[in-house]
């Protein structure tokens, strides 16, 4: 989603991710250190958390404080919105960047629900672009990171996914194996053409 671009704008911010309800991980603009399955788990969490509020008049953000990171959450129409910031990030500041960037937000998840609906039994290419992310991991092991960096760095869009493909392609190339890379090639273009139907 381009809208979490602008967020990065603000001092501290390190990143920033959605989840939808019962739809896991959306979208993310975050290093490749915060793995999908950790930001699955830390909505889990806070979903849990948001239930437990419910009882006592209902919650509209919420900031968490770890000793290394601020996670930063605001619901959205079907999702919520993390923002994941260093602890000395100004949260009056942060919280209008987040309140200018919720509407953008809120249509861009509206404009994807309608193309999903449209697409019934495809994956989505941001789904795609996150089992794809998925199978890098699990072929590189170890090596994944720069990988799973340009990846991650990609936009959502089919050509910016398949450009990442082809860097990644590259990299195996150039850093790993030939076969290897033919290899991924192959399962990296089949993923993408499913979702294309």
């Amino acid at each position: 989603m381009s809208s979490l671009q602008g967020l990065l704008q603000v001092s501290g911010v390190i990143g920033a991710f959605v989840c939808g309800d019962g739809a896991g991980l959306v979208a993310r603009n975050l290093p490749a250190v915060f793995a999908d399955s950790m930001l699955e788990e830390a909505d889990r969490v806070v979903a849990r958390l948001g239930r437990g509020l419910e009882g006592h008049g209902g919650c509209t953000r919420v900031a968490l404080a770890f000793s290394e990171i601020k996670l930063f959450v605001r619901p959205l129409a079907g999702a919520r919105l993390y923002v994941v910031c260093e602890p000395r990030t100004n949260l009056a500041y942060l919280e209008l960047a987040v309140h200018s960037t919720v509407q953008s937000l809120n249509e861009e998840l509206a404009a994807r629900e309608s193309a999903v609906s449209e697409d019934a039994g495809r994956p989505s290419l941001v789904e795609t672009k996150r089992r794809i992310r998925e199978l890098v991991e699990r072929e590189l092991g170890s090596h994944a990171t720069r990988a799973v960096s340009l990846l991650d760095q990609a936009g959502d869009g089919r050509a910016e996914i398949g450009e990442a493909c082809d860097r990644v392609e590259r990299l195996v190339y150039l850093f790993i194996s030939r076969p290897k890379s033919r290899e991924m090639a192959g399962a990296m273009e089949a993923l993408l053409m499913e979702a294309e139907g």
